[in-house]
């Protein structure tokens, strides 16, 4: 009786089409949502805008603007009744199209040297001046679970890599051999201007995207590079991150008193294998010696953090 008293008002059913109803209902909140999130992305696209156009009236560099590096001069704007009479019902269209004009075109090899190096310098001391001596233990950066705990030493990794492909989609992106020519050309320039001012960690990410397997492959390029004497000295930079990376320890273990941001990879490297290759207990006491060369492994990092690099962004 207690189960008849539920189960039979299934006899007597409303008269609903479910499907009918429910497609009516998604129609009803996507006419809602849609209007929501265009407002929120008309919003965002005229602030990224504004943004652009300030940073390209001041000379500033932001390679985050498009990893795909197709850069060239603002469109200009077209006439205001135009826009008008050429404007479609269909508004929530956000096409790359759209985007292209928002993004200011600037030829990559019109900029300073200086300009690109410093701000790439300041995005990476933004991120090494952050380091903590915490983030080096029980190697968090390599391990899922404490990946959290080591949240600068992850993000110059990433940084790192994204300047490496930055370049290395700028080269394959540019059709033109003149062009992509004068751009290897340039890239060596850089990291020779990064070595000037001791930033080692940005020169290796410059060395890592000319040496990319898919941009070494391109000989024509090549053929007219390698006439340049600047790839000689480039060549010689290059070898400072090569067995072992002993040119690169050798010259930074003098610097003490100038701006430098080493490469911390050859740390972290250091790091592990002297924390995996070496037990903490030496019979029933703490192995002192171990603390002591982990202990030296951090601080030929942090140490740099004490003089920082005056940079007009």
């Amino acid at each position: 009786d207690c189960i008849n008293n539920v189960l039979r008002f299934k006899d007597t059913k409303y008269d609903i089409d479910v499907k009918r109803g429910l497609v009516r209902l998604m129609e009803e909140h996507l006419k809602v949502v849609s209007g929501v999130v265009l407002g929120v992305l008309k919003g965002r696209i005229e602030n990224m805008k504004k943004s652009i156009e300030e940073d390209h009236k001041t000379k500033g560099f932001n390679p985050l603007i498009k990893s795909t590096c197709v850069i060239a001069p603002l469109k200009p704007a077209e006439d205001t009744q135009k826009k008008e009479e050429d404007k479609s019902d269909d508004s929530s269209k956000l096409t790359t199209d759209l985007f292209k004009q928002l993004i200011p075109t600037v030829d990559f090899l019109n900029i300073d040297d200086d300009i690109i190096v410093s701000q790439f310098t300041y995005m990476q001391a933004s991120i090494f001046y952050q380091l903590k001596p915490t983030e080096f233990f029980g190697q968090a950066w390599a391990k899922a679970k404490l990946r959290h705990k080591a949240p600068n030493i992850i993000a110059s990794t990433q940084m790192f890599n994204f300047i490496s492909s930055f370049f290395v989609n700028m080269i394959l992106n540019t059709e033109d051999l003149d062009k992509r020519i004068l751009l290897v050309k340039k890239i060596m320039t850089l990291g020779i201007k990064a070595h000037e001012i001791k930033n080692y960690d940005l020169l290796y990410s410059l060395a890592g995207s000319v040496g990319d397997a898919a941009v070494f492959r391109m000989k024509r390029t090549w053929e007219a590079v390698n006439a340049d004497p600047r790839k000689a000295e480039f060549d010689k930079l290059k070898e400072l991150f090569q067995k072992n990376y002993a040119g690169f320890r050798n010259e930074i273990k003098n610097i003490f008193t100038t701006p430098c941001i080493p490469f911390i990879g050859t740390s972290l490297t250091d790091y592990t294998f002297l924390d995996d290759g070496n037990p903490d207990m030496v019979g029933d006491k703490f192995n002192v010696d171990k603390k002591l060369r982990l202990y030296d492994c951090i601080n030929n990092v942090l140490r740099f953090k004490d003089t920082k690099y005056d940079i007009d962004v």
